[in-house]
């Protein structure tokens, strides 16, 4: 049971990925899209058709569990927020039509508001019925202590988030219509303001306000922030000649944007941030990473590939990429030892073998 594109997001490319590894090692699985929204803006929205296509995802849940009696249950769920309570009645249908010993594993990409809940209200009641007699799969050491309290640690599993590998050494692509042979950056991610692209723009503006000369890519589909907004932005901040719009891109475009920029920006303080699969890619693009130090962001980006700053911090984040604009010489080094980064940890090849390890551990 995981989420499938649309929309594109980490958790759906990571269903993607689970899929393909999972088809391919045990062919005669069996696989249910949990997805409801058909577009990123439609996340978190309400509306007659996804109680329908939920309904839907119901009475195939039943069917499978039902018919197929499966040997073992994969989930990936919503742990917070509304979507908790829609996953909570999948779990319970699970847990009524499964058999008894099927192992019921969740891998969860989202933070939770566990250690929040206080114990004896209606909400810890029902986070110890879902994860009761549960195993769980969390993207980090960080999140261990967010399931805790309802799951013993040696039911816990660590699996971090991996990306393919699409790095080449090739000259990077210079047919875009900035000036030539100055420093270019980059911001990619669903447009959402707690993502920090305005905290970005506002670090651009003191920069050039500081004489510092330099091209800003942005790219991303709009959901609470759009191009004409941005744009407007731009304009007021005297930054036209700077920074450049590129609206959503994916597959080759992707590429082409990672090997057109020289570092990668992300001062995100999203509430639901996790391990972001943007920064895996810039790290196996072997690009610096500026970002913040929130959820498990630390795991990506260390002082030996890039820095990270306080959430909201525009002055330390201006400071931190006229340190890039001005050495050249440690956007090499910091570079090189993302790619490492990104070898040693984030591969398809560590993450499939360490998947398969904790499926054939259960099943």
């Amino acid at each position: 049971m995981v989420q499938l594109p649309p929309p594109i997001h980490g958790s759906s490319q990571i269903g993607v990925k689970i899929k393909e590894i999972i088809e391919n090692k045990y062919p005669k699985s069996k696989f249910l899209n949990i997805s409801l929204s058909p577009s990123s803006k439609k996340i978190g929205i309400f509306d007659v058709n996804k109680l329908l296509l939920y309904s839907r995802i119901l009475f195939q849940l039943c069917f499978m569990l039902i018919v197929y009696r499966p040997n073992l249950i994969y989930f990936a769920p919503t742990i917070s927020g509304l979507g908790f309570y829609k996953d909570l009645f999948c779990v319970i249908l699970i847990k009524i039509f499964k058999k008894h010993n099927t192992p019921l594993i969740y891998h969860l990409h989202n933070r939770s508001i566990l250690g929040l809940i206080k114990k004896k209200s209606l909400n810890f009641h029902l986070y110890t019925f879902f994860f009761k007699k549960t195993k769980v799969i969390v993207l980090s050491k960080i999140f261990i202590d967010d399931v805790s309290t309802f799951v013993n640690l040696k039911d816990i599993y660590v699996l971090p988030n991996c990306v393919n590998d699409n790095f080449s050494f090739s000259k990077k692509d210079q047919d875009f219509t900035f000036k030539q042979n100055i420093i270019t950056f980059g911001f990619l991610s669903n447009l959402i303001k707690s993502k920090g692209i305005l905290d970005l723009l506002d670090a651009a503006r003191i920069i050039k306000m500081k004489g510092f000369n330099f091209n800003l890519l942005i790219g991303g589909s709009e959901v609470d922030l759009n191009y004409v907004d941005l744009s407007q932005h731009i304009k007021n901040y005297n930054l036209e000649n700077n920074v450049k719009l590129l609206g959503p891109i994916y597959n080759s475009e992707k590429v082409n944007f990672f090997q057109k920029i020289d570092f990668f920006v992300f001062p995100t303080y999203y509430h639901m941030e996790c391990m972001p699969l943007v920064l895996i890619e810039a790290a196996s693009y072997s690009l610096p990473i500026i970002s913040t130090n929130i959820a498990a962001i630390s795991d990506i980006v260390t002082t030996e590939n890039g820095f990270l700053i306080n959430p909201r911090d525009v002055n330390l984040l201006s400071n931190q990429i006229i340190q890039l604009l001005t050495n050249p010489i440690l956007i090499d080094k910091l570079g090189s030892n993302s790619r490492l980064m990104y070898l040693n940890n984030f591969s398809p090849q560590i993450f499939e073998k360490s998947f398969l390890d904790i499926i054939d551990d259960l099943y």
